[in-house]
């Protein structure tokens, strides 16, 4: 949570511009007239004027406290908070009894981050009048910041008992309680606030902030809106970024996956440094030291180092050396820094210069590394990770351990960490053939086609025969659906490397892409002749089978595919479930075909959850690109694990599970972002309720489907069906019509509306809907 906000500086000042009467003398009718006119140019947002008029009533009479608080506040609001110190000063001078002055030396103290001096003052305004609530509330502000939360609630407390009518204390009586975790409280204070000012932002926010925290989400969604529009155009980025943020977060929480997205978004636009500035200083994060903080620090650690190199202290060197080359790397990876490349050359020489005659380091980096390549052949990704980083802190210039430890971050799908990897080995061994085309791969793994081209180009340009450069050349191609390029990079690799099993494999997958089965199954059985464990090439061979009609092979090859693939690539194995799936509805073996479909979600959902909490985790150390990163891909899942459950709704179905029907059909239409697809899915469970003769369920849930897709002619039918069980006739014959003045080729309408008819004794009518329907049925 946020920490609590400082009251501005009065809340109401006209009210404090106090005029003595005019009849004593003609000064005071003077020094009253310009003060009068300078409350109404403060009033009316006019400083300067409101300035120069208090000025002059200043001048007319130097002896009035009043006069000078004025002034003062006037200073205060137009940002002269030196002039404003000055004039509250002289107004103590005169008065030291004026409360209201000292209060407001107080708060510019608060503004200035001097608190404690603040506290002195606020202490003294409360000695001379106990009874000033502001001057209390401004107390429990300066506590707050302290620490001292218990002191900061009763003079909180304090405030809204001797002013019940202090708006802004009671928001930070509330917010405090929010901050110690008391709900209720929080939520009965701010409530308040929110009844004496309904038009505080801040009030709003807040009141957001305890529902959001009580899982109320569509409540704070409200809240978070109406504090938005209270805060007005005018408003620092840095607040409103700070409401859109939370407010994309609930969305998201409740559902609303566009709105949480359009929200983020929202939040990159009004500050785009926002995420940097709210990461929290402890965390470890690339992007959480300045830019300009890091790149003083470099030039500090150069001069430190070069010092201490002259002056023949080489452990000290060798330490400033090292950390000079880690602060390069991190400003590199980081937007506007620019890294002076003669600094990085200097420091990675004498770093490797000194570090020659360190026995005690070169002896556990090569520790480290051995170990490292040992957990790598045990495949233990995760030790061997620990141990390359081990290494790297004794050496940041190692390039074997940079280059393993970007292929493992691609292999973890950890790309944001791989491109920031990536980007060091390039700063540090800048025209690497490996780390270009490492790079390349990360942007391969990203979906950023062209960069990832434009680096396989690169590496051309100096090594024209590596093979694994055009394998990838060709699969960005087949991402651009340029298959026939494709093809031809594939069978360039082939001329250098004929023996590997992946590149006929890939040249399947473009073969059976551009509809020649034939030349996809040869190269696809040539890949299992090289390694008979490839996984994927199990699955062309099978989606060729499907295709073909033959089931039997294709379910064959489908679970030899399954059998090979790794116990991570779970969205692959979803895939091959999901034909498993069609396979065996086709076949009519609905039971196994509901098996299928529940193993595609089960293995689809654990993808979304990771991305899910990859993106929360993200989002709460206020990292909101990675945030929306990760959701954005969760949100690609959705539409397609959607359309999974209706189908195992048809299953269910057609078994008679009903109960199991409708829950995968709710869980399809909160996943559907498109009206109509959501309008469907009720129309389906309508059916379901109509068929087990809850009524009343049926006609709520036709009419969701009806105030989702107006159009939906079938939903009409559904009401008719309700009405015409329950003997309401009329109504029945309504809806019918109805659904075909939407459809009038709705066969179903006319016989229901004939049979509505027959009932009626309307035989006439009737026998022309029957004959319409007899008519359309025997088209069909």
């Amino acid at each position: 949570m946020k920490s609590l906000g400082i009251l501005s500086l009065m809340p109401i000042f006209a009210a404090l511009f106090v005029s003595s009467c005019t009849t004593e003398t003609s000064d005071y009718g003077v020094s009253s007239y310009h003060n009068y006119r300078g409350i109404d140019h403060y009033e009316s947002g006019r400083l300067d004027e409101a300035t120069r008029e208090f000025k002059k009533a200043v001048a007319v009479r130097p002896d009035s406290a009043k006069m000078h608080f004025n002034l003062g506040i006037a200073h205060y609001e137009n940002g002269e908070q030196d002039k404003a110190t000055e004039e509250f000063k002289r107004a103590l001078s005169i008065n030291p009894a004026y409360v209201e002055a000292r209060s407001a030396r107080g708060n510019v103290f608060m503004d200035n981050g001097k608190v404690e001096e603040a506290l002195l003052q606020y202490k003294e305004a409360i000695e001379v009048d106990g009874n000033y609530a502001d001057v209390h509330n401004n107390l429990g502000n300066a506590y707050w910041l302290m620490g001292m939360r218990e002191q900061a609630i009763s003079k909180y407390k304090d405030a809204v008992e001797l002013n019940p009518n202090l708006d802004i204390a009671y928001v930070n009586l509330g917010h405090a309680y929010t901050e110690e975790g008391m709900l209720d409280e929080a939520l009965k204070k701010l409530t308040k606030a929110s009844e004496l000012n309904p038009d505080m932002a801040e009030v709003h926010h807040y009141l957001a902030d305890v529902y959001y925290e009580m899982g109320m989400l569509e409540e704070a969604v409200s809240e978070y809106k109406k504090g938005i529009s209270y805060y007005g155009p005018d408003a620092p980025a840095r607040r409103l970024a700070m409401a859109n943020s939370q407010m994309a977060l609930a969305y998201y929480r409740v559902g609303e996956y566009g709105e949480a997205m359009s929200r983020f978004k929202r939040v990159l636009e009004l500050d785009p440094n926002f995420a940097r500035a709210t990461v929290p200083e402890a965390e470890p994060s690339h992007k959480a030291t300045s830019v300009e903080v890091l790149m003083e620090t470099v030039s500090r650690e150069r001069e430190l180092a070069e010092s201490y190199s002259s002056m023949g202290d080489k452990v000290k060197a060798l330490e400033q050396w090292r950390s000079l080359i880690v602060h390069c790397l991190e400003a590199g990876s980081m937007p506007g820094a620019r890294i002076e490349r003669d600094a990085l050359e200097e420091a990675c020489s004498s770093f490797n210069e000194l570090l020659q005659a360190d026995t005690f380091d070169k002896a556990s980096q090569k520790i480290h590394l051995t170990m490292a390549q040992a957990y790598l052949k045990k495949g233990d990704i995760e030790e061997a990770q620990f141990e390359l980083k081990k290494a790297l802190e004794i050496n940041p210039t190692l390039l074997g351990a940079r280059l393993d430890l970007v292929k493992i971050l691609i292999k973890e799908n950890d790309t944001e960490s791989a491109l920031r990897e990536a980007g060091k080995v390039a700063l540090l061994y800048p025209g690497n053939e490996e780390a270009e085309l490492l790079l390349g791969n990360v942007y391969l793994k990203m979906d950023m086609l062209d960069k990832a081209m434009e680096q396989y180009n690169k590496v051309l340009e100096s090594s024209t025969g590596r093979a694994s450069v055009h394998n990838n050349r060709g699969i960005v191609y087949v991402g651009q659906n340029r298959l026939d390029d494709a093809i031809r990079e594939y069978r360039t690799a082939m001329g250098t490397v004929p023996s590997s099993a992946r590149l006929h494999m890939n040249l399947g997958r473009a073969y059976y892409r551009k509809g020649m089965a034939e030349a996809a199954d040869l190269e696809f059985d040539r890949a299992l002749g090289l390694n008979p464990n490839l996984a994927s090439a199990y699955k062309g061979k099978a989606m060729i089978d499907e295709d073909a009609a033959r089931l039997e092979e294709a379910i064959a090859n489908y679970e030899q595919a399954l059998g090979f693939f790794d116990e991570n690539r779970y969205l692959q194995k979803a895939e091959i479930h999901d034909h498993l799936a069609s396979i065996y509805s086709k076949k009519y073996m609905t039971e196994l075909a509901v098996s299928e479909l529940l193993k595609t979600l089960e293995l689809r959902l654990s993808v979304i959850t990771g991305y899910d909490e990859q993106g929360l985790e993200y989002y709460g150390k206020s990292m909101f690109e990675e945030a929306f990163r990760y959701w954005e891909r969760s949100l690609e899942l959705k539409p397609v694990l959607a359309g999974l459950y209706e189908r195992l709704g048809t299953c269910y179905v057609r078994t008679a599970r009903y109960d199991e029907a409708t829950l995968v059909y709710r869980n399809a239409a909160n996943m559907y972002s498109r009206k109509k697809s959501k309008a469907l899915m009720h129309y389906n469970i309508a059916d379901i309720m109509l068929e087990e003769g809850l009524l009343e369920s049926a006609i709520t849930e036709y009419e969701k489907a009806i105030e989702l897709d107006p159009a939906l002619g079938n939903a009409y039918v559904g009401l008719g069906l309700v009405y015409d069980k329950r003997g309401i006739l009329k109504k029945a014959v309504s809806y019918y019509k109805k659904a075909l003045e939407i459809d009038p080729s709705l066969a179903e309408a006319h016989k229901n509306l004939g049979l509505c008819y027959h009932k009626q004794g309307l035989k006439k009518e009737a026998k022309k809907e029957f004959a319409i329907y007899n008519n359309k049925t025997l088209k069909e």
